[in-house]
């Protein structure tokens, strides 16, 4: 009997183009025999081959497959042109070598329809677990002389020195949409619809390195623990650097072992409005029961609730509540629970009482790591001249390089440009000159006089007592690291005879780091690496 899987019929509606070169189909489609436990062994045999990354952008939400066992026919149901291009040249083999592992049968054919062709052959509009026997599949080698798409089709980008695989003037005939029909691509994931939750934000695929190592231990710790080795788990750190990436992954990965119970994941405005909007309706009991019932809390931004005294008050009994019942609780904040202004003490020293974790601005390597990643998700090869330039230049968060990915793929799918230096100059040249500007060495002394509440003068002192040397060996180390200036120009911007003594300050706080090197209450922090969590949360990095 036939089965298939998640069907979508109101999925974009284009011409069919097969999987491999075929002259036709034979006639008639025989029940299928495969099963849903076959299916889904069929997709952990393909996510196997190709990787979780690819599975999940190009086989997730909006995506079908129906077998037929008798014909040894694969036949895969993708939402637009532009899937169908992508999954035909990238993943034909890895589909008829999956199927056939499964079934221990040679000789698979699989083909790539879109919803249009499919209904008309009868593979949609059926019973869910049937397809008419008497439905013929005339699927031709290729589109018929003449015809054209009527709907906007977007040819894949491909990096400088690659040939495409389309025809160039062909797509350039593709219109948009007509009125007949809506374009709907909020389902479709991949380019310009968001993919689910679980395609885009696990644990493991999550990009490691030297800057959010510690974090992403602790939330495997978190997650095989269940609060037993520590609790609350708190990440903190700037903004775009991955802290939401880990939560909605810890969240995934409890959702797909559960222990019992409702695990709530919301944000911290969430949860402020939840219990205002109790207080006027007089429901308080029944939004405490579904707070403290919990199986695990996951809060991001909790800074929000900071000089909310009521909000503040509440969460603190539900916080209490829970950890007395041993269930998890994983928060994220902007900055180190105690630098929070106006958050309550009780629940500062009760935040620092579990897991407290910053998350670092990733280096260059890291930064070129999650370039290549992120494209190869997204089926683009870039040059490497493009990722060393966009990882040299947007430094400040995870979220700048991926907006600035997306604009460089938008303009050449677009265009139809190959991705190159000279197309990422253009497009991003407004991104990287403000990028780099953004932060320069008055910026970075005017962070140091806030933090430690110096003057200019005094931070360009000779003076070396610590309250001020300490400050101002920061001072360039933050400047080396967050701004384009070389050794000299910061040497002269702090009066300095030559480079070297900035070398030595830059080496000198890395070794503080690398030794966890406590200060003697200097501007009121315990460890140099408060210092710099302090400045560079003021600098916005």
């Amino acid at each position: 009997m036939a089965r298939r899987v998640a069907t979508k019929s109101d999925l974009i509606m284009e011409h069919l183009v097969p999987a491999e070169p075929i002259a036709v189909l034979a006639e008639g489609v025989a029940q299928l025999s495969s099963a849903a436990p076959a299916l889904k062994s069929f997709r952990d045999e393909l996510a196997g081959r190709i990787g979780d990354g690819a599975m999940a952008v190009w086989f997730g939400e909006g995506i079908e497959f129906i077998e037929n066992k008798s014909d040894r026919i694969l036949t895969v149901i993708v939402p637009t042109g532009f899937f169908r291009d992508r999954i035909s040249s990238r993943f034909t083999i890895s589909l008829r070598d999956s199927i056939q592992a499964v079934h221990g049968l040679g000789d698979w054919k699989v083909f790539i329809l879109l919803p249009t062709e499919a209904a008309q052959k009868g593979l949609l509009g059926q019973p869910s677990n049937e397809i008419s026997a008497d439905k013929s599949l005339d699927i031709q080698e290729s589109l018929p002389p003449g015809s054209e798409s009527q709907s906007f089709s977007l040819s894949p980008p491909v990096a400088a020195g690659r040939k495409l695989k389309s025809n160039a003037p062909a797509a350039q005939k593709s219109q948009w949409p007509s009125d007949r029909r809506e374009a709907k691509t909020g389902n479709v994931p991949g380019l310009f619809g968001p993919a689910p939750l679980k395609a885009t934000r696990r644990l493991d695929n999550f990009i490691v390195g030297p800057c959010n190592r510690m974090a992403h231990t602790a939330a495997l710790e978190m997650i095989k623990s269940r609060g037993a080795s520590f609790n609350p788990l708190v990440l903190h750190g700037g903004v775009g650097l991955g802290k939401t990436h880990l939560l909605d992954g810890m969240a995934h990965a409890m959702r797909s072992n559960p222990t019992g119970g409702r695990l709530i994941q919301i944000s911290a405005e969430a949860f402020t409005n939840s219990f205002l909007e109790s207080l006027r309706t007089g429901q308080l009991a029944s939004f405490r029961s579904r707070f403290r019932n919990a199986a695990a809390l996951i809060i991001d931004d909790v800074h929000f609730i900071a000089s909310k005294r009521a909000t503040q008050s509440e969460f603190l009994h539900t916080f209490n509540a829970l950890v007395a019942d041993d269930i998890p609780i994983i928060l994220s904040c902007d900055q180190h629970p105690k630098r929070v202004n106006r958050l309550m003490e009780e629940l500062s020293t009760r935040f620092m009482a579990g897991m407290v974790v910053r998350l670092e601005t990733p280096d260059p390597e890291v930064r070129r790591l999650i370039l290549r990643t992120k494209a190869a998700a997204r089926g683009v090869e870039l040059p490497d001249n493009v990722v060393d330039t966009l990882g040299e230049q947007l430094r400040v968060s995870v979220r700048e390089l991926e907006g600035a990915l997306n604009s460089l793929i938008a303009h050449s799918v677009l265009t139809g440009r190959r991705v190159d230096l000279e197309l990422a100059r253009l497009v991003l040249r407004d991104s990287i000159r403000h990028t780099v500007q953004a932060i320069g060495l008055h910026e970075v002394e005017a962070a140091l006089c806030s933090v430690f509440s110096l003057t200019h003068d005094q931070l360009h002192s000779k003076k070396t007592s610590q309250s001020i040397s300490i400050p101002r060996t920061i001072a360039m180390y933050l400047s080396r690291r967050h701004t384009p200036s070389s050794y000299s120009e910061i040497a002269c911007h702090y009066g300095l005879k030559n480079h070297s003594s900035v070398i030595a300050a830059e080496n000198r706080v890395k070794q503080w780091l690398e030794e966890g090197a406590k200060t003697r209450a200097v501007g009121g922090f315990d460890t140099v690496a408060d210092m710099l969590a302090a400045v560079q949360t003021v600098l916005g990095v």
